[in-house]
C-alpha cells in the first residue's frame, strides 16, 4: 500500500538527507511494516487556506517499523521507522507523474499513481 501524505518544508530535507528516519503521524491510517509513505512537500498558508499549495518536491519511504506505546506516543498517533526507496519521475503532465520504481515488490501493480494531490 502506498500513502500519499503530507509533510512541511521545515522537516524535508532531514528526511531526504537521512537524517530524520522517523514520522509522527496521526494513527487514521492501516499503516503496515512494508507499506510505502509518499511524501509530498505541502506549504500551508496560514491565514488563507485557498493559497495552500504542493511545491512538487517529494519522496519516496518504506515503512519500516512502527511505534504504538501509548506510555510514550500521544494519543491517536504513531512513530514510524521509514527508509527511502529508489525511485524515477519519468513523465509528468500537468498534477500527475509516472514513477518507475527500482524495487521488485512493485512488480505488476499500477505505480502511475497521482503524486501531488
Amino acid at each position: 500500500m502506498i500513502h500519499a501524505v503530507k509533510i512541511t518544508p521545515k522537516y524535508f530535507p532531514d528526511v531526504i538527507s537521512g537524517k530524520k528516519t522517523f514520522e509522527i503521524r496521526a494513527n487514521d491510517r492501516d499503516y503496515r511494516v512494508g507499506d510505502f509513505l509518499a511524501l509530498n512537500v505541502y506549504v500551508p498558508k496560514a491565514n488563507a487556506p485557498e493559497q495552500d499549495c504542493y511545491t512538487g518536491q517529494s519522496a519516496l519511504f518504506e515503512i519500516t517499523y512502527i511505534f504504538n506505546d501509548p506510555s510514550y506516543c500521544k494519543s491517536g498517533y504513531i512513530i514510524l521507522g521509514i527508509k527511502p526507496v529508489d525511485y524515477v519521475t519519468v513523465g509528468r503532465t500537468g498534477s500527475e507523474a509516472a514513477v518507475l520504481v527500482n524495487d521488485s515488490r512493485f512488480k505488476g501493480q499500477n505505480t502511475d499513481k497521482e503524486v501531488n494531490k
